[in-house]
């Protein structure tokens, strides 16, 4: 009924988790906000945060996420309770062809944006263009324990590429191991 497809996003590259990593800046932002200064007590908070996060319109959809999944915006105690008296049978299609509209809004809404997103970010980026059998130097963003990042090389390698698919790029690594990257995480070796 939702046809929701899942995909895969490329380890240290946030771009490809967007709008989950914008509802995570939300909810830091919130408990921000309201926690005490030596932070014992953003626990107490996080219903709160959520409430407020499931109760507000985004931008991208049109809709709260509340209205996503109940097909109706939340009642608050001060409203009252509703007039209307439903049977199980039409309850159950009216809710149905309600959340099949919201659905079909929400796509069209999230749609739009990210051609928005994908036009901004393609005027801005210029992804590098690798060749099989090239070698490459891999930025490495993992840093040991009681080390400090400033000090570690950012690059390790090199590496030969076994294969490009679009913007991912397959690294033959040391000890008969592969890893897919992306490209914007290589850079030419020449040595």
């Amino acid at each position: 009924m939702l046809t929701i497809n899942r995909i895969k996003t490329s380890p240290y590259r946030p771009q490809t988790n967007g709008s989950n990593k914008r509802a995570d800046r939300f909810l830091v932002e919130y408990l921000r906000c309201y926690i005490l200064d030596d932070q014992t007590d953003w626990d107490f908070w996080i219903p709160y945060a959520t409430f407020v996060f499931n109760t507000t319109q985004h931008s991208d959809t049109g809709f709260t996420p509340h209205e996503h999944l109940f097909g109706r915006n939340i009642r608050y105690i001060t409203e009252g309770t509703p007039d209307v008296r439903y049977d199980y049978n039409s309850y159950v299609q009216e809710l149905q062809s309600l959340l099949q509209s919201c659905y079909e809004v929400a796509r069209t809404h999230l749609k739009a944006k990210k051609e928005r997103s994908k036009e901004n970010y393609d005027r801005d980026t210029n992804v590098p263009l690798f060749a099989l059998g090239e070698k490459v130097l891999l930025h490495y963003e993992k840093v040991r324990r009681a080390r400090s990042a400033k000090l570690f090389p950012p690059y390790i390698g090199p590496y030969e590429i076994i294969s490009v698919y679009d913007v991912n790029v397959t690294l033959k690594l040391p000890r008969n191991k592969t890893s897919k990257v992306h490209a914007n995480r290589l850079k030419s070796f020449f040595g």
